[in-house]
């Protein structure tokens, strides 16, 4: 890391603005997620869903008997998403206790 970079301070307000676009930017990524994901399920047959489903499951068996440690980095891997979802969400009641 360069010797010369200094770590840059951001304001609370400025902090609790981009915590709030970025959870905005979320809540639009979700929507549409959703949207689309309701317009595949809509059509899918019960063959095609199964098929999927079995492609899928063939697929993690191959990988972890190629390299049985991708199943301890899943674990540490979910892990990580949830603690970073707790504080994050922490971060954003604390944020809201605020501004009431």
């Amino acid at each position: 890391m360069d010797s010369k970079r200094k770590n840059k301070q951001i304001d609370v307000p400025t902090l609790r603005r981009l915590l709030r676009d970025q959870m905005a930017g979320y809540a639009r990524a979700n929507e549409f997620i959703l949207a689309e994901k309701q317009r595949r399920l809509v059509n899918m047959t019960a063959e095609e869903s199964r098929e999927i489903f079995d492609t899928l499951c063939d697929a993690a068996e191959h990988a972890l008997q190629q390299n049985p440690s991708w199943g301890m980095l899943e674990e540490k891997r979910l892990k990580d998403t949830l603690e970073y979802r707790r504080i994050f969400n922490l971060i954003g009641k604390r944020l809201a206790e605020k501004d009431e």
